[in-house]
């Protein structure tokens, strides 16, 4: 029996080793055409290298669109990211557009990349394409992008580090596997001895047993249920996505 698990358990493991992972992923569409072939190969190893490293979805998108508003210039750079990574997932969208510049955070990513982080990155960027500095640019998202996940989550002093759920599911099933094994070897430690009688414990020649009627007492126990008062809570407000842009053309 205990082999038998032994086996069941090897196998769960194995099969949740094996089991594919989703990985994060790299998009670049240079639809205004700023970066030449080479720079477009080196932007995605960038993107790549930064992918890898802190487990975020990575877009780079220029467009010629001409928005006129912080809120177009959203939907679309939104869209964009959803159509490309999905809506569950975690990422950054850098949207370079003529009118308008916009930089999404979604997923986990918000947690890195908020308030003056977010406005810092920003003001750097936007620095750089105003300054006809295209690669600049979009090397300065990246660069700084990582150097938050580096930082932490905002309002922490250091990066919770990230758990690896597949890790998670293996220890899981290694313990359950232990705890198991450890039963049936404490079942059969016990099963292996005779049950024990009266006479095991008593010896008939020092011991008097004496037969006594006890009068036993009924007690009845009376619970009352008490009601709680307490006002509802309220719905939390913000979307999926997070981020920023600014606007104008250079």
């Amino acid at each position: 029996m205990i082999r038998r698990l032994m086996w069941i358990a090897v196998f769960f493991i194995m099969i949740t080793i094996a089991a594919p992972r989703t990985a994060a992923q790299v998009f670049i569409s240079d639809r205004s055409g700023l970066y030449s072939e080479e720079e477009e190969i080196a932007l995605g190893s960038m993107m790549d290298e930064a992918s890898e490293h802190t487990g975020w979805n990575y877009a780079l998108v220029t467009t010629d669109i001409d928005f006129s508003s912080e809120d177009s210039a959203r939907r679309e750079a939104e869209r964009l990211y959803d159509s490309e990574f999905g809506e569950s997932s975690s990422g950054v969208l850098y949207l370079i557009d003529v009118g308008w510049r916009y930089i999404v955070t979604a997923g986990s990513a918000e947690r890195y990349i908020s308030g003056s982080r977010l406005n810092e990155l920003i003001s750097e960027t936007e620095k750089k394409y105003r300054a006809f500095e295209d690669v600049p640019c979009a090397e300065t998202f990246i660069k700084l992008t990582v150097q938050y996940y580096d930082k932490g989550e905002t309002g922490f002093p250091e990066k919770i580090p990230d758990i690896d759920p597949m890790s998670l599911i293996v220890a899981a099933a290694a313990g359950a596997f232990g705890m198991t094994a450890t039963c049936l070897c404490i079942n059969k430690s016990y099963s292996a001895y005779r049950k024990p009688t009266v006479n095991n414990y008593i010896d008939r020649r020092t011991m008097n047993i004496y037969r006594r009627n006890d009068n036993f007492i009924t007690t009845y126990v009376h619970r009352h249920k008490r009601s709680s008062g307490g006002s509802g809570g309220g719905h939390g407000g913000g979307g999926h996505h997070g981020g920023g842009g600014a606007g104008g053309h250079r």
